[in-house]
């Protein structure tokens, strides 16, 4: 099975809202479209801004409850290891939106972690994407045959993704010199309930590829599951027009990418 953990922003932070809900839709519509539906969605938040039709996305607010400004942010002290300690979190000042989503990306692990042992999962793939970015819709797939066909590999990290400019509907692919967002690690659930590399994903996501080597995890790359949505307004990162994004070729959007990344619904 495949968990996804992802963040949001409070609604009132986002310079556009409508932009911050089409991408999120488009984002979820990536992960329904998937050829094989073994999936979970666990969305770190302060506020749940859409009304979602489908049925396998878990929502975890951060939010404090009476302090609907979302000027404070409930933020992990101490992180629970799953089987001796519950973890500590406490109300803190509402930080620059890079820290805010660096807090709330353990939150996503936790939440995902709970679920896996609640679940009785003893094995599974995790996950950690942008809400604004796309999955191709093989990844369910491409990990469930690993299991089968590499049984050893428990790392899967991609340097080449494409991107998409939304607005201007032009399409690049974008080759980077390090690990994107969207990496893959197995994790399994020990007898005593732990999970080791629960924590994995919330490093930073450019050395996950020099981290799983170093560590000596097996591992494999693979190409072209991602999608990163730009220009769009709302990144954190600020980025800039499709064709000033550094290791970019444009190329045309053509029916197989449409397909592979449930493209229509965000042009």
């Amino acid at each position: 099975m495949l968990l996804i953990t992802s963040t949001l922003g409070p609604s009132n932070r986002y310079p556009n809202v409508e932009v911050m809900k089409k991408t999120l839709e488009a984002f979820l519509h990536s992960i329904d479209n998937q050829t094989r539906k073994n999936v979970r969605v666990f969305i770190a938040c302060h506020d749940v801004p859409i009304e979602s039709k489908y049925d396998f996305i878990e929502w975890g607010s951060v939010a404090v409850d009476d302090d609907q400004s979302y000027e404070r942010t409930m933020t992990w002290i101490a992180l629970p290891d799953m089987v001796s300690t519950e973890g500590l979190w406490k109300p803190q000042p509402f930080d620059y939106g890079i820290t805010d989503m660096s807090r709330k990306t353990y939150h996503g692990a936790i939440m995902a972690g709970r679920w896996a042992i609640a679940n009785g999962l003893k094995e599974f793939w995790m996950l950690r994407m942008d809400s604004d970015d796309l999955l191709a819709n093989d990844m369910v797939a491409y990990l469930e045959a690993l299991d089968v066909e590499r049984p050893e590999i428990k790392a899967v990290y991609n340097r080449n993704c494409h991107m998409i400019d939304y607005r201007s509907k032009i399409m690049a692919e974008h080759s980077y010199p390090y690990s994107t967002t969207c990496n893959a690690m197995k994790m399994k659930v020990e007898e005593d309930g732990s999970i080791k590399n629960l924590y994995y994903h919330c490093r930073d996501h450019t050395k996950f590829m020099s981290d799983v080597h170093r560590d000596e995890i097996p591992s494999i790359e693979r190409d072209w599951e991602l999608c990163i949505t730009t220009n769009n307004g709302n990144s954190l990162s600020g980025r800039p027009m499709i064709e000033r994004e550094k290791y970019n070729r444009i190329i045309k959007i053509n029916r197989d990418l449409e397909e592979r990344y449930g493209l229509r619904s965000i042009l």
